[in-house]
């Protein structure tokens, strides 16, 4: 993802200092964009499955928490 973001941005910088007229620019970028995006979209994806996966135990701790409580007080 940083190499990816590292040529978009140098090619920003190549169209705006005039080293690549709009033609360049489009043909050179528009190819990674669609690759940044897919990435983007990985790595939600794997955040998600994340928090999915760690899901059930943080029930099972409320769950011993709240009877632990109950028969404290009981």
């Amino acid at each position: 993802m940083a190499d990816l973001k590292t040529r978009i941005d140098r090619l920003n910088t190549a169209f705006t200092d005039g080293s690549l007229n709009i033609d360049e620019f489009k043909e050179l970028k528009n190819p990674l964009v669609p690759k940044k995006v897919e990435i983007e979209g990985k790595l939600v994806a794997l955040e998600k499955a994340k928090a999915d996966r760690l899901e059930p135990l943080r029930n099972w701790i409320n769950e011993a928490n709240s009877l632990e409580r109950a028969v404290v007080s009981g």
